[in-house]
Formats: structure tokens, C-alpha cells, sequence
């Protein structure tokens, strides 16, 4: 990505201003960043420092003016930017403007709607604005979902262009000591503004001289603003000012974190407070109104207390709560620095809002200039989009030569069973039963040996109306061969997986007769012209089987699919009764080659993605389960296909995972000359194709109804673009067109 532009019109003390600076200090070094702001204390020096002098300009302090905006336009031109990214409204009035006088694409960040104390006119104005200046807007971010839901219930952002990158803060080393007290320190930052409604601490420390409590807390107000003297003279006016104090505004608000109690907030709305977060990172449990923004932070009960707007009883009460119980203080505040360290890095916000914007400037993928090196390229951003670091760390251990118990311990450590989901976790299941000599903890092992057992038992209904149909099928004379996931659990019955369904296929002319004796069993079908010939379901709508005419399509870009391979297919298969049922199973040889195919198609369509993990099980089990591989056959099922592209993509794809998954995959997988036009045609589907069905998804109607111009020749392209994506003549030119160097294979 070539330069970024951020801007700001305010660079004094503020969520806003230090958002930017925690995004300023994570970029990668690559990173060209220039920044617009005013000249405030202190951030206008911090902002100087990350990107230097040169490369700032100074706007006024929350005004407009139509200098500022030229002066804008001309530092455009002369230090370059690819990408404008604006920060609160006023600084999105002047991105936006500044979007249409350059063609720049423009990322607008809300941090809250402030909206609440606005008339009814106002509100009117503001959202015809932003509603206005959203045709400029190429995204949006929120940095809660609460901000995000309130957004579009307001109409000010379509929802395809809205995107939730939440807020994130810097995670200190250590947390902070156990507190001294009484009195204990409750701390409360704030600008003394009308969302802060800072006033309201005096009504809780009233509700705490009722109780009788108030000398067991001492409020530490951090900050500065027209609010301050009014509070400390209410304050002063109740008796209250002896247990207030309002140091004034800190550099270091952090500091005042050491040895409090608690952090409390008194807000009517939030985007997500950067206060609120940091108490969360330094291990203090937080007492928060439940409002938008401080509800996305903090968990009842599990990380703080969230308390009604304006209920300074129940403020009090989570308040004593704390003093009282100390073991419930510090369970929740490590649970609320874990869960700050997980969701709310700065590291890992910088680095999505600069995926976002690198997006946003169209930093796509190059097409090809060699087969191999467009292969390797397109295979290397697939990696990233779906596989995590935890993914990795997961894949390096079961799938280890010897794998050790500090590498298991490690691996627990990075990936929580509860979080990674149950389709991840039966791989820790798999390794548990091929190396029974490694230990997992008390907390992962029962859950699991669970899931083997959770997967056994959800599989009885499938197989159950599998082996109603497969009976009835028998019966008739109707053979059957079974493959993908239900072929891999009759070679390994030890070891369950998820089945939605099972594939089994039918000779084409007695497909007919198949579905017919499903009908009179009760089951319903439809039917689907592509891979899936007849999905048949149960009653309750459930998938039972999936009856295939054909393993692939009848079609693809190459051709028919001959019918040698089905032929072939059927006489390697072997007799099995499996299930109660008498089916054909297929050779090792065969169901590799298929799960190869397959996994090309789901990348490509982006569907069954979890089946990655398995994909990468079978083809080590059935290289290991037939020392005897005879690779012919899977090179003589590619060329009866025309899936040589797919096939070498999906192996390498693979050992880019798990190096050596399939051994000398160069010598049985030779390259094609026409590879580069495939990694084009990924590149497309990747980087212009997906990117648009994902943004079509997202339209509602009442966003057409609004914007019917707009949205309308959205769609129109996309169908387009649907059309075109399989003529190679077409994506060399989208691609150029693009701004991208065609692959030589052209």
C-alpha cells in the first residue's frame, strides 16, 4: 500500500486522539503514514514522532474551513496517499469532501454516535449528512458491535460498506498489586463532557453515605473540562469533596491504575472506551453503565459489573460488592486483563484496520508472471485468510513426526478447546488416541474424549436413515458406492468426525428408481443439477444422503468429464457391508484423488472450509494405511477429469500447511503450462469476485430502496462478473485493466 492520510481534528487528551496514536505505534515500518491534526498537546508531538515532521499538516481545532481543505489537497499531491482514513465527524466531513475532489478512497471511524443531545433538527441534519457523505465512503469502521448495530439502526452507514475492527489498547507486562484499604481507590476518567455525565459519581457517593460506606472509597476523577468546577462544587455543596479528588489531566493516565480498586464509568454512551479497556488490561475489574460500547467490554459479572443508566443504588451496590468479597475482585480482574489481552490488543487492531485499508486501496494480489510463482502467491494469502496463528500452532502439533509434550503444552497453551470450536478440537482428540503417552490437562482431556463421544452419538441419526435407505437400495438391486467423509469413517470406525450427510453414488439410469424408493420411505428430495445430483432428507428437513450421478460435474471449462473414470471408479472399489449395508467402497488411491479435487472446489467457493483439518487427516491415513501406493491410478483419474490444475494446487496447497503431507508432490503432480492462467483466475475470484458476492450479501432492502442507483449496478456487475470468470482472455484484461502486470503464461 502506497501512503495513508489520517486525519483528526482534535489532537488533545481523548479517546479519539490516543486510538490514532495506538495505531500510529503498531503499523509495520513499511508503512508510509502521514497525518492531518491540529497542533494540540501532547498528541501533535506523539504524531510527530511516529511519522515526522515533514509529514504532517495542520488542520484547525474542530472546525471547517475550505483552506484546510485545499491546503489537504494539495499535501496529497505532493507527499502522496493512497488512502484517506478519518477519525470522528469532523474529520470525515473533511476525508469525504476530499475523497470527491481527488478520487482518493476514503475509511471513515465513527467512535460513537453522538447523537443523544442533539434537538430533533440537528439529528435530522447529521443524518442526512452522513447518509450524503457515505457515497464517498469506501468503508466504514466501528469499534464495537454495539456502535456498529447503532449505526445502522440510524441509517448512517450501509451495512455492506461497515466494517468492526474493535478498539485495543497496549497490554502491560504485569498486572497491577492486590489494593490497599479502605479506602479504596475507585478510578473514573473522563472530559467532563454531557456523555461522560461525570456529575453523576456524586449521586453514587451519595448512595454510599446511605449505606453507610462511603469512608470505605476514595473517587480519583482523571482529566479535564467545562464539567470539572460544577462537579467539585456540587460535590463541595453535599459534604462529598473530601472523598473526591480531580488531579486535573495526565500524560500518563495509566499511572493512577497502581494499587486502585476498581475502575467505575459513568457514561451515556460509548463507541468503546479506551479507559475502560486499559483498567481491563491492568487486571481491574470495571463498574460501568450498560450502555453502547461499555456493554461490548465488559461482561457482567465475569469481568465487572455492567449497572442501569442512572441507578446510583446498583452502582453502589456492585461497588460494595467488590470491597466486600476480595477473591471475587481478583477472579475478576484476571479474567478482565485475559480477556483485554485476547480481544483488545492495539497490536491486533492496527493491524485489521490496515488490512481494511490496504483493501480499501486496492492492494490485491499481482497476477502471476510465472506458474510456480503465482501458485506460491495466491497459496501464501490463503494460508493467512484461514489459518489463524492458533490454527498453525494446532497443525504443527498433531501433525509433529514425534510430537513431544512441551509441544503439546504450548499448543493447549495458545489454543483454548472452548474457543477454536469442536471441529478444530477433534483433531486434539485424534493425537490423543495416536499417542496415548502424551498427557493433556484436567481441564482438556475429558472434554476431549467427550467430543469422540459427542460425534459418535450425533452421527446415529444420519447413519440410522442411512442404513433405512441403503437397505431399500439393497433390496432392489440397486449397487451403491460410498466415498467422501462416510468412506473414511468405515476404514477408520475408531475415530469419529462430523457427517452432515452421506455421499454415496448411483449408476445414472437407476437414479430415478433410488429416489422413488426414497419417497416411499418418507423422505423428501431436491434435486441439484450440479456435484449434488438428489439430496435426500428426512422429515424434520434434516440431510440424511446425498445421491451423486456423478462424482464431479458433467461439465467444466475443459469439457466433459469422461466416463472412464467412473467406469474405473466402480470396478477398483471393493465389496464392504458397513452399517448394516452392503456398499462398494473405493480404492485408497481413489478417495485421495478425491479429496484432493474437492478441496480446490471448496477454497475456491468457500464452503466446507472446516473440512480443511480432515482433508489433511485422510491423505496422511491413506499414505500411511497402503505402503503399496500406487500413484498411477490417482495421475490416470487427473487426466481423465482435466483436474490437473486443481489437483497440484490442492497438494500444494496442502504442504504449504504441512510440509511433506504428500511425499515428492512435484514428481507425481508435474506443472501445467496452464497454471498461471488458473492462479490469474483465483486471483480474480479472490481479490474482485468474492469481495463483490460478499458486499451484494450484505445489501438489505432497505439499503436498494435507499440507494437504488447505487446498489442496483452492484449487483448488475456481479452477475456480470459471474459470467465472465471462466474466460481467461477477460481476467487477463480485468486484471491489467486493474492496474496489475499480466502473467506470462498469456
Amino acid at each position: 500500500m502506497d501512503a495513508c492520510l489520517f486525519l483528526i481534528l482534535r489532537a488533545d487528551i481523548g479517546g479519539g486522539s490516543e486510538h490514532l496514536w495506538h495505531l500510529l505505534k503498531n503499523l509495520p515500518p513499511e508503512t508510509r503514514a502521514r497525518v492531518a491534526c491540529p497542533r494540540d498537546y501532547p498528541y501533535y508531538e506523539r504524531y510527530r514522532e511516529c511519522v515526522g515532521a515533514e509529514n504532517i499538516l495542520i488542520l484547525p481545532h474542530r472546525r471547517f474551513r475550505l483552506s484546510a481543505l485545499w491546503r489537504l489537497r494539495a499535501f496529497c499531491r505532493e507527499r502522496g496517499a493512497a488512502v484517506l482514513h478519518s477519525h470522528g465527524k469532523g474529520a470525515g466531513l473533511y476525508s469525504r469532501l476530499l475523497a470527491l475532489l481527488t478520487g482518493l478512497p476514503c475509511v471513515h471511524t465513527f467512535h460513537g454516535v453522538h447523537m443523544r443531545e442533539y434537538g430533533s433538527l440537528k439529528k435530522h441534519l447529521y443524518r442526512w449528512c452522513e447518509r450524503f457523505l457515505s457515497l464517498w465512503t469506501r468503508a466504514a469502521i466501528a469499534v464495537s458491535e454495539g456502535e456498529r448495530a447503532q449505526i445502522l439502526a440510524e441509517g448512517l452507514m450501509p451495512a455492506v460498506k461497515l466494517r468492526l475492527v474493535v478498539n485495543g489498547v497496549d497490554i502491560p507486562a504485569t498486572a497491577v498489586e492486590e489494593p490497599a484499604g479502605p479506602p479504596f481507590r475507585v478510578i473514573s476518567m473522563s472530559r467532563f463532557t454531557y456523555q461522560k455525565h461525570s456529575e453523576f459519581l456524586v449521586e453514587i457517593a451519595q448512595a454510599l453515605r446511605q449505606r453507610g460506606r462511603l469512608g470505605d472509597f476514595r473517587f480519583i476523577l482523571v482529566g479535564d473540562g467545562p464539567g470539572r468546577s460544577g462537579l467539585m462544587a456540587d460535590a463541595a455543596a453535599r459534604g462529598l469533596a473530601g472523598s473526591l479528588e480531580c488531579p486535573g489531566a495526565s500524560l500518563e493516565p495509566h499511572a493512577f491504575f497502581a494499587g486502585a480498586f476498581c475502575y467505575l464509568s459513568t457514561s451515556r454512551w460509548e463507541g468503546m472506551s479506551l479507559g475502560v479497556l486499559e483498567a481491563l488490561a491492568h487486571g481491574l475489574p470495571a463498574v460501568v453503565t450498560d450502555v453502547v460500547g461499555n456493554r461490548d467490554a465488559v461482561s457482567d459479572d465475569a469481568t465487572g459489573f455492567l449497572y442501569p443508566e442512572g441507578d446510583a443504588d446498583a452502582a453502589a451496590s456492585a461497588l460494595c460488592r467488590l470491597a466486600d468479597d476480595p477473591d471475587l475482585r481478583r477472579t475478576l480482574g484476571a479474567r478482565a486483563r485475559e480477556h483485554a489481552r485476547q480481544c483488545h490488543d492495539a497490536r491486533a487492531m492496527a493491524a485489521g484496520t490496515l488490512a481494511l485499508l490496504r483493501d480499501a486501496a486496492g492492494n490485491t494480489l499481482s497476477p502471476c508472471t510465472s506458474s510456480q510463482t503465482g501458485m506460491e502467491r495466491i497459496i501464501a494469502k490463503m494460508c493467512r485468510q484461514y489459518v489463524s496463528p492458533a490454527d498453525r500452532a494446532l497443525l504443527d502439533t498433531v501433525f509433529a513426526a514425534e510430537p513431544t509434550q512441551a509441544m503439546l503444552d504450548e499448543c493447549l497453551r495458545v489454543c483454548d478447546i472452548e474457543e477454536i470450536g469442536a471441529h478444530k478440537s477433534l483433531m486434539f482428540s485424534y493425537l490423543m488416541r495416536e499417542h496415548p503417552e502424551l498427557r493433556f490437562s484436567e481441564y482438556a482431556a475429558p472434554r476431549l474424549r467427550g467430543l469422540i463421544s459427542y460425534y459418535r452419538f450425533a452421527n446415529v441419526d444420519t447413519l440410522r436413515h442411512f442404513s433405512r435407505i441403503g437397505k431399500a437400495l439393497n433390496a432392489a438391486g440397486i449397487p451403491m458406492l460410498i466415498f467422501k467423509g462416510a468412506a473414511m469413517k468405515i476404514l477408520r470406525p475408531d475415530l469419529s468426525r462430523p457427517m452432515g450427510d452421506v455421499d454415496i453414488l448411483i449408476p445414472p439410469e437407476r437414479l430415478d428408481e433410488a429416489v422413488s424408493l426414497c419417497r416411499k420411505l418418507g423422505y423428501h428430495d431436491a434435486r441439484d443439477g450440479a456435484l449434488h445430483a438428489v439430496c435426500i432428507r428426512a422429515a424434520d428437513g434434516r440431510d440424511a444422503v446425498d445421491m451423486h450421478q456423478a462424482v464431479f460435474k458433467r461439465e467444466d471449462t475443459s469439457g466433459a468429464v469422461a466416463d472412464t473414470f467412473h467406469k474405473d471408479l466402480v470396478a477398483r472399489a471393493g465389496e464392504r457391508e458397513a452399517f448394516g449395508v452392503r456398499v462398494q467402497l473405493p480404492a485408497h488411491e481413489d478417495l485421495l484423488f478425491i479429496v484432493l479435487a474437492n478441496l480446490t472446489k471448496n477454497l475456491r467457493e468457500k464452503t466446507s472450509l472446516h473440512g480443511l483439518f480432515y482433508a489433511l487427516f485422510d491423505c496422511r491415513f491413506l499414505l500411511r494405511d497402503k505402503p503399496a501406493f500406487d500413484w498411477k491410478i490417482v495421475q490416470n483419474n487427473i487426466q481423465a477429469t482435466h483436474t490437473e490444475l486443481q489437483t497440484r494446487f490442492a497438494v500444494e496447497f496442502m504442504d504449504a500447511l504441512v510440509p511433506g503431507v504428500v511425499p515428492d508432490l512435484r514428481g507425481h503432480f508435474p506443472l501445467s503450462p496452464k497454471m498461471a492462467a488458473f492462479c490469474n483466475q483465483l486471483i480474480f475470484e479472490e481479490d474482485f469476485l468474492h469481495k463483490r458476492q460478499e458486499a451484494c450479501r450484505a445489501i438489505r432492502v432497505v439499503d436498494l430502496k435507499n440507494y437504488p442507483w447505487h446498489y442496483g449496478k452492484m449487483i448488475c456487475k456481479l452477475l456480470l462478473l459471474k459470467k465472465l470468470r471462466t474466460i481467461h482472455a477477460f481476467v487477463h484484461w480485468y486484471l491489467r485493466r486493474h492496474g496489475l502486470e499480466a502473467g506470462s503464461a498469456y
